[in-house]
């Protein structure tokens, strides 16, 4: 008898735990459908000559408009959020936190940004999915900052005083950047430059790997570089130097790591 009740006990277990399956399904399958439900619409951009823009999930493009003024359009899913700070001209595309564990419809929700006038201080954060920087842009100060995801500028980046790149964890592709000042840290993750321009080049890298190509030569620079761990490749050596009447500077610490500097001419 003690068996039989054993048995009927598990049965009542397995039939309410069922139901409560079922239970926690029915609303989980509605928010399910409502990746089809998007939304669309357009945000005017303020005159400030400082954009915050930032992506914590989805995907978020730049570009190029000859519109006279900068705008945002966004296509989301009842998932999303587009918030708009217009006092600061912070635009945010985010996922509402009710939904953060689902993470099946990223890339379909979409965030564009088109700039007319691109002499700005930008700074672009990318916390989770991508960021595109399409096409050339001059900015006067520029910061990209990457905690997660994949973020890449394919055209050139002209930057009248400081470009800050930095990378927390997750990819940073450029293919061209040119700058007054580069400061370049990676804690985690990639952070590749294909060609950089910069008589005044810092990294600082704790994990992960950071690899750039400078243009112009290894005897051009005084270099000032210290490792504790990790590897560097400098231009196939690693050496320090002062150079003679030179003020192009290349400063580095590697605490773990790897990093890959390149030169051509």
């Amino acid at each position: 008898m003690k068996g039989m009740g054993a048995i009927i006990a598990g049965v009542i277990f397995s039939v309410a735990g069922l139901g409560l399956i079922a239970v926690c399904a029915k609303p989980a399958y509605d928010d399910y459908k409502k990746m089809d439900n998007f939304k669309t619409g357009t945000i005017e951009l303020n005159d400030s000559k400082t954009l915050n823009v930032e992506c914590d999930a989805g995907t978020v493009t730049i570009h190029h408009t000859t519109s006279t003024k900068s705008y945002v359009e966004y296509n989301v899913s009842e998932f999303f959020n587009v918030k708009y700070d217009k006092e600061d001209n912070e635009v945010k595309l985010t996922r509402k936190w009710q939904y953060w564990f689902i993470f099946f419809t990223n890339k379909k929700n979409t965030m564009d940004v088109y700039l007319t006038d691109t002499d700005y201080d930008m700074f672009l954060e990318l916390n989770a999915g991508d960021f595109i920087l399409d096409g050339d842009y001059e900015f006067n100060n520029l910061s990209i900052e990457v905690n997660a995801g994949d973020f890449n500028s394919n055209g050139k980046l002209i930057v009248k005083e400081e470009a800050k790149l930095r990378v927390n964890a997750g990819d940073l592709n450029v293919a061209e950047l040119e700058a007054k000042k580069t400061t370049l840290k990676v804690n985690a993750g990639d952070l590749i430059v294909d060609k950089l321009t910069s008589d005044d080049i810092t990294f600082n890298v704790n994990a992960g790997d950071l690899k750039f190509t400078v243009k112009g030569k290894l005897d051009d620079y005084n270099t000032d570089i210290n490792r504790n761990a990790g590897s560097i490749n400098l231009d196939k050596e690693y050496r320090n130097q002062k150079v003679v009447g030179s003020e192009k500077n290349i400063k580095g610490k590697i605490n773990a790591g790897s990093v890959k500097v390149y030169f051509e001419e």
